[in-house]
């Protein structure tokens, strides 16, 4: 319609505005919303690879809890389950464009470690609740089975040597942890310590933090807790250092930028947790557990072991009510006296806060390990300053990936690891193969034994008790596999309901963008149509007065051609 501005203003600010509306719309539907889209499908490929493999391990397992099948079966059974389970790890490394997607901001970083590595975590802190807490079955006496027996002298093994305890554990993320002294490792578990949600959050104007005042109830007594905040944290639990507040409760400050307010007496700590806002998260009594027996390490002897189970059973029938634990740093296992294990398994749920918290180090890492910073709050040293150490805050603050997909619309791409993987998978099948292993040794030495008396001319009493024995440590871990197997299928169940519903926030987030995409579009052309509408003549009323011009112009030539056919002569 125009060629200069000057012409009509209106439409050229209008031809303007619309051009960058297109302009801004074509990069949100063009660029923003398609990397969107492929980010979301890579991750729902890789949702959809892991719910397969959860599927088939839990009819594995199912088929596993046969008791008529043989060891050749089981070995069969459990190996496909590992593999399974190593393939449902890998699945976490997956990528896009060069970016890990399950890892949050640390895109460069991968779920596992690639390879063995040796890497010092400090303070891995691993928490459970009440139904983590379960029973394990330990078979003693099977050391000192002898297919040898009537050469070697001494007495035979009998059925009676070979006995089995049972005791509560927690089972910890990880096994093969560093050898480590008392003081390397803790275990507590928090109780219900009620606040009531009567406090008072005052903010000066004078920029110095809020003040929060906290009305409570503690021990039947009602008492009063002020507190100020300070408006930065620096580092966890630093600026000032720790603060004393009333009621002889402490501040300091947590990695994730909330606070906590504890009050210490023995073994026993009063906790307040406070949000960055000052209002109370959660309040809980912990107790830290400081009773702790004989330590099992990579290096303890299968006599050994068997003493320490001896000793928890000594202990629960001594002192049922004693609360003391065991740590075998070679599976990974605190081991429960019963009463503990009766105080953590009915311990009540708190809100915002897990019941048991277990801290300890590792250094060792296999192939496969999930990287503790994906899971857990915890510290290492710094690749970029040995001198320095980076503390993890176990994502406590979600690492939430948005594009910019519409005007003040963004969508969420990434799921995180902590909402899709668990370290469960992998443990449950250690259990499982160091219960086929157990058994295929047991079986080894069944079989020499029974070759042995065979061959054997002299007396072979000594023989038939070994393998008498041999044969009822069988049927105790093969018992025990069976049960393990039907428990794994719940554990398997469980981590495959955690990547359902992953699949199904996934979905819920590529439908939301296809709408917008869809909207998107629409709006691309309707702009573009009223750019047109602003800018451009109409091409009907134009080619009508083109014509119209033409046959104006055609008659004008006809017109001066017929004048100039008349000469002078003709008027002479």
């Amino acid at each position: 319609k125009i060629n200069r501005a000057s012409e009509d203003p209106v439409v050229a600010i209008r031809a303007l505005r619309l051009r960058s509306n297109v302009t801004e719309l074509t990069q949100y539907y063009d660029k923003n919303s398609k990397d969107a889209e492929s980010w979301l499908k890579v991750t729902e490929d890789a949702l959809t690879n892991v719910t397969d493999l959860l599927t088939s391990a839990i009819g594995q397992a199912n088929k596993g809890a046969n008791k008529l099948l043989t060891s050749t079966d089981l070995s069969a059974i459990i190996t496909e389950m590992t593999q399974l389970t190593e393939e449902y790890y890998s699945t976490g490394n997956v990528d896009y464009g060069g970016r890990y997607v399950f890892t949050g901001y640390r895109t460069d970083t991968p779920l596992t470690f690639m390879e063995k590595t040796s890497l010092d975590y400090s303070d891995i802190k691993d928490l459970f609740n009440a139904s983590d807490v379960e029973d394990v079955m330990h078979i003693s006496g099977t050391s000192t089975i002898d297919p040898n027996a009537d050469k070697n002298g001494g007495g035979p093994t009998i059925e009676s040597d070979v006995t089995t305890q049972t005791v509560g554990r927690i089972r910890l993320s990880y096994k093969s942890l560093d050898e480590l002294a008392t003081s390397d490792y803790s275990l507590k578990y928090r109780e219900n310590f009620d606040v009531p949600a009567t406090s008072s959050i005052y903010q000066p104007d004078d920029g110095t933090g809020m003040e929060v005042t906290i009305n409570a109830t503690i021990d039947g007594a009602a008492t009063t807790i002020k507190v100020k905040l300070p408006d930065k944290v620096t580092e966890e639990g630093k600026e000032t250092g720790p603060q004393a507040t009333a009621a002889g409760f402490t501040l300091s400050w947590n990695s994730d930028g909330t606070y906590k307010l504890t009050k210490k007496s023995g073994d026993i700590e009063d906790v307040i947790n406070l949000s960055t806002n000052g209002a109370v998260y959660s309040s809980y009594r912990e107790t830290t557990v400081t009773n702790w027996g004989t330590q099992i390490e990579s290096t303890t002897s299968a006599a050994g072991k068997d003493a320490v189970y001896k000793e928890i059973e000594t202990t629960n029938k001594n002192n049922p009510t004693e609360k003391k634990a065991w740590f075998d740093s070679a599976t990974g296992e605190i081991l429960l006296s019963d009463g503990l294990k009766k105080a953590l398994g009915a311990l009540p749920d708190i809100v915002n806060a897990d019941t048991i918290e277990v801290t300890y180090d590792k250094g060792q890492w296999e192939k496969g390990d999930i990287r503790p910073e994906n899971l857990f709050e915890c510290t290492t040293v710094s690749p970029y300053d040995p001198a320095k150490t980076i503390h993890y805050n176990g994502g406590t603050y979600g690492h939430v990936m948005s594009y910019d997909v519409g005007y003040s619309q963004t969508i969420d791409v990434n799921t995180q690891a902590s909402d899709m993987f668990t370290t469960d998978v992998k443990r449950c099948m250690d259990d499982l193969n160091e219960g086929l292993k157990k058994l295929q040794v047991l079986e080894t030495t069944i079989a020499q034994i029974q070759t042995n008396i065979e061959t054997e001319n002299g007396n072979t009493a000594n023989l038939k008790k070994e393998l008498a024995a041999a044969e009822k440590a069988r049927d105790f871990l093969r018992e025990d596999i069976q049960k393990q197997l039907e428990t794994k299928i719940t554990d398997f169940q469980n981590a495959l309901d955690v990547a359902n519903k992953a699949v199904t926030e996934n979905g819920t987030r590529s439908r939301r963008l296809e709408l917008i995409q869809n909207r998107l579009m629409n709006q691309v052309t309707t702009i573009k149509t009223l750019a047109s509408e602003n800018e451009d003549i109409d091409m009907a009323e134009t080619a009508t007065n083109l014509m119209t011009a033409q046959t104006i112009y055609n008659a004008s030539l006809q017109a001066t051609g017929k004048i100039s056919q008349q000469s002078l002569m003709d008027y002479i």
